[in-house]
């Protein structure tokens, strides 16, 4: 039985939306004779496979994923219940002061503030855990699978090809292999609709078509993984220039799309802009104009903010050779054909190169099914062109720093030069797979289904060469390999080595799945099997394969979230310090192998550190690395000071010298201390002597064995302060308040001195001093500082970047002039009975009959008519064109 509320309630939930679609649309064709029904039944089936491929974390107790936790747990979890958190209190969390002595937390792509899935979570999901976390990643694999059937139903693909298809794609190896990286999913899970898009968009030349792409792509980069946006972004724009030309206008029919390129008949048109093929790449350049227009404008609330945050971040510049990490060894590529040679789970794996990064198995029926619809199926060649060039680079791209090409794409294509890990390149890999599996299910289905003597014959000579061909590997495998490897364990008893098991496993199964492979297709030569039954049977074995490579690849019996069941630590730090004015710190020792570094987030506590971050502060890393490595008793280093370190939580017998026991959690496993350090200053003091100077002076001037932060500022831009005056006891600061984005304090002072803050430093701060505009300065490298006069004062400090409240105008004004732009479009479209109509027309009826009446003119109808929609093509342009 399902093992937690939450999941029962969002299953609940589906199911009740997807009932009520299939009882509308049932009702619906009934009236029209349509078959808008069998999607629905085909996108519940494809939520049936999803659930039977998480089965465990879904019915049984006790199963988390992914194994060992992976980011999803260590990374977005916390993010989640922060961002959970922050809603439920109203406060937007612009600013995150929990993690790294604060940092910009709504510009971080990866916290997916915008996407609007994430922001149903957040505002539904409260409190947040993690079976719900683990229910929206599985959402999306669902949400993967039926967007890919939508794609290939638009490429005019039958139901059984499209549902293979989605199938396919959602549990292939890449999407299985990053389930930990919620993000990256999450974008890739648009990428089928982002095609379908600029499919419609170049073959109907429609700028409502346009505005839509551009809406799907800003969606897609909302989700929060810019690597996998800027990958997709790139095969769209491709796909979008390859089928353009395809399309272009030739002599041969010219006469044809003349019309409908540009529908005028003005003639001064064609004098100013030219013939057709001028007027087509017009349009098609202005289709492409817009979609980008849409794309900046309606992600500009979070583009901005991340193109700030990115130049200031550890991630603003990498090096060649970092760039080539993570990406697909060529002997890794063995995993393409033999699942789990190399590792079993995402933490086990063999070899010198991390195959989390590199899992692409498709399955190898599926091959054969690509194999395929690359060579017989009748889709017109430009798709066969792009999906087999797609699935080619992808490969290619994917070698990272063993061909040439990783060079030239991290010196001459544009963002690339920000990203390593080019073994996720494998995702159009598995794309194009399945897409091309698809189209090979599709030619099998009308081989069985047309008349034998209209049957090509080049279609029953592949098919009797596809079966033989599994049958000989079949029998290679019997004769070669596997005799070879079962006498090494027979000559080698007690000394088997681990892989070696792993590849006679492997070999096994795969001559099972050869086998299997060969007598099915052999069934459909000889036309043994009716179309439906051949459909059913290549599902089943898809996904007997797949489900059997990775069903099992990331659930575990282990808590992965047991590193954050710190509550009897946060209680008391709470209970020590009820304002949360000192930080902790649980660097230096084995404390981390039990205290999850984002604990943090999860108890609203202050950390000087946090999981790593590739867009946490440059400026701040530097500092606290350079300070770190000072030596082992680092913390009594003048400028740890600056660090507001009220509390270090260390293992029990490697407590820091010097340091007062608090706190004992001696629960086994934790065994963990909190200790007080009594060398801070505070959240803010007090100083009188400032120097400005270069960054690379103040870097060394606070590594000094006699810098004194109580007494010495230095400022990066800002006022010099010769007063050697020391604070006094009259002199005093007070946190007056405090939340995400704003801070309040009270500061007395004798004479003009700075307010210096441990806080991170970062431009978008707003400071009022008693009223009147102030100016945070750049202080000790990587904190604030104030500049005040004598006297007592009310300094307040809030978070408002002009790039998030301007780019919050300009997106929401996009979002509403597309949005509306496009059910006007529909409307038009549909040309559905207007309401008035229909109230003057059924006043006497009861109002319950025309309330379904408007639905069904307004929701039904144009569901149906914008299913059909999508398949149409232009009549004259395309059939002369393909």
């Amino acid at each position: 039985m399902l093992k937690h509320s939450a999941i029962l309630l969002t299953l609940a939930l589906l199911g009740l939306v997807w009932a009520g679609a299939v009882v509308i649309a049932s009702w619906r064709d009934r009236r029209k004779g349509s078959r808008f029904a069998r999607e629905v039944w085909a996108v519940g089936g494809l939520g049936g496979l999803t659930g039977a491929f998480f089965w465990r974390p879904l019915f049984e107790s006790g199963v988390t994923m992914p194994m060992g936790g992976g980011d999803l747990a260590s990374f977005q979890y916390p993010m989640y219940v922060f961002s959970g958190q922050s809603f439920n209190l109203g406060d937007f969390p612009l600013w995150n002061p929990h993690l790294f002595a604060g940092m910009p937390y709504a510009a971080d792509i990866q916290a997916g503030l915008f996407y609007p899935l994430n922001l149903l979570f957040f505002w539904l999901g409260h409190p947040i855990d993690y079976p719900k976390t683990e229910m929206l990643v599985i959402l999306h694999y669902w949400l993967a699978a039926s967007f890919t059937y939508a794609c290939l139903r638009s490429l005019k693909v039958e139901r059984w090809p499209a549902f293979i298809g989605g199938s396919i794609f959602a549990f292939s190896g890449f999407a299985v292999a990053h389930l930990g990286h919620l993000p990256m999913f999450e974008t890739t899970t648009w990428f089928p609709l982002v095609l379908l898009a600029v499919n419609q968009t170049v073959r109907r030349k429609s700028i409502a078509w346009a505005v839509a792409t551009g809406l799907v792509l800003a969606i897609a980069f909302l989700a929060g993984h810019f690597q996998l946006f800027v990958y997709n972004l790139y095969a769209a724009l491709g796909f979008g220039a390859v089928l353009a030309w395809y399309l272009r206008p030739t002599p041969e029919n010219n006469s044809q799309t003349a019309v409908t390129l540009v529908p005028t008949k003005r003639n001064w048109l064609a004098r100013y802009v030219g013939g057709p093929a001028r007027r087509y790449w017009l349009v098609q350049v202005g289709l492409l104009a817009t979609t980008l227009v849409i794309v900046v404008g309606a992600t500009l609330v979070q583009l901005w903010p991340f193109y700030e945050l990115g130049n200031l971040s550890v991630r603003s510049g990498i090096s060649y050779e970092t760039s080539t990490q993570f990406g697909v060894w060529p002997v890794g590529l063995a995993e393409l054909f033999l699942p789990n040679l190399f590792e079993t789970n995402p933490t086990n794996y063999y070899g010198a190169w991390s195959n989390t990064e590199v899992l692409g198995y498709l399955g190898l029926f599926s091959y054969l099914l690509a194999a395929f619809g690359l060579l017989v199926g009748k889709q017109p060649k430009i798709y066969s062109w792009f999906v087999g060039g797609l699935i080619l680079l992808g490969l290619l791209f994917s070698l990272s720093g063993f061909t040439i090409l990783q060079g030239w794409l991290y010196q001459f294509v544009p963002a690339l030069k920000l990203m390593r890990a080019s073994g996720r390149f494998l995702m159009w890999v598995d794309f194009g797979g399945a897409i091309a599996a698809a189209w090979g299910v599709q030619a099998l289905l009308n081989w069985l289904a047309e008349p034998y003597a209209m049957a090509a014959p080049t279609m029953a000579r592949t098919l009797k060469w596809a079966w033989r061909g599994a049958g000989l590997a079949l029998v290679g495998l019997l004769l070669i390999p596997l005799p070879l490897l079962y006498s090494t364990i027979l000559n080698n008893p007690g000394n088997t080595n681990d892989l070696l098991l792993r590849g006679i496993n492997g070999l096994v199964l795969a001559g099972i799945l050869l086998g299997l492979s060969a007598i099915l297709l052999r069934m459909i030569l000889h036309r043994t099997l009716k179309p439906n039954a051949a459909a059913g049977l290549m599902l089943a074995l898809i996904i007997f394969d797949l489900f059997s490579a990775r069903a099992n690849f990331n659930p575990t019996t282990q808590d992965v979230t047991a590193g954050f069941d710190h509550s009897p630590i946060a209680n008391f730090l709470h209970q020590q310090d009820s304002q949360n004015l000192a930080r902790i710190d649980v660097t230096g020792s084995s404390a981390t192998q039990a205290w999850q570094p984002d604990t943090a987030d999860i108890f609203g506590l202050d950390d000087v550190q946090g999981v790593f971050n590739p867009l946490q502060l440059a400026r701040y890393d530097t500092l606290w690395n350079a300070v770190v490595k000072q030596g082992k008793n680092f913390r009594t280093t003048p400028a740890y000071a600056l660090f507001n370190v009220g509390y270090v939580i260390a293992r029990n017998k490697e407590d820091p010298p010097g340091l007062e026991t608090l706190f004992k959690d001696t629960r086994p496993g934790i065994n963990l201390n909190v200790d007080a350090n009594q060398l801070t200053l505070g959240r803010a003091w007090i100083v009188h002597h400032a120097v400005s100077q270069p960054d690379e002076a103040t870097l060394k001037s606070l590594l000094l064995a006699d810098f004194k932060p109580a007494e010495t500022v230095y400022l990066t831009n800002g006022k010099n302060l010769n007063n050697s005056l020391v604070a006094t006891g009259s002199e005093s600061v007070q946190v007056k308040s405090q939340s995400n984005n704003r801070l309040e304090l009270a500061a007395n002072l004798s004479s003009e001195g700075y307010l210096v803050l441990s806080q991170a430093y970062y431009p978008g701060w707003k400071v009022q001093i008693d009223g009147t505009n102030g100016t945070l300065e750049n202080a000790d490298y990587a904190f604030g500082a104030i500049l005040l006069p004598p006297g007592q004062h009310s300094v307040k400090l809030e978070f408002a970047p002009t790039s998030f409240y301007l780019g919050l105008l300009i997106s929401s004004l996009v979002w509403l002039i597309a949005s509306i732009f496009l059910v006007f479009s529909l409307l038009r479209v549909w040309r559905p009975r207007k309401p008035r109509q229909v109230l003057a027309k059924k006043a006497s009826e009861p109002v319950s009959r025309v309330c379904i009446n408007f639905l069904h003119s307004y929701c039904i109808q144009g569901l149906h008519r914008f299913f059909v929609i999508v398949q149409k093509t232009d009549a004259q342009p395309l059939a002369m064109a393909l």
